[in-house]
């Protein structure tokens, strides 16, 4: 069976890699838990994400993988 490790964000990644734990390990940067998430295609949803992030968080708008 294979382990992977789910980290909320980049804060433990560094002690993680130190420990030289099993498993892979992904860094989830999301915050799906807050805002919408509904969308009717890839493409709204990271329309939809990136415009609530910038303005619940004052962040510039971008769109991860590309």
């Amino acid at each position: 069976m294979k382990l992977l490790n789910i980290l909320n964000g980049d804060s433990a990644l560094h002690i993680f890699n130190v420990a030289k734990l099993p498993g892979d390990t992904l860094v989830w940067r999301e915050i799906l838990s807050e805002g919408p998430v509904r969308a009717r295609s890839e493409d709204d949803f990271f329309k939809l994400r990136s415009e609530w992030i910038s303005e619940a968080y004052h962040a510039g708008r971008s769109r991860p993988f590309g």
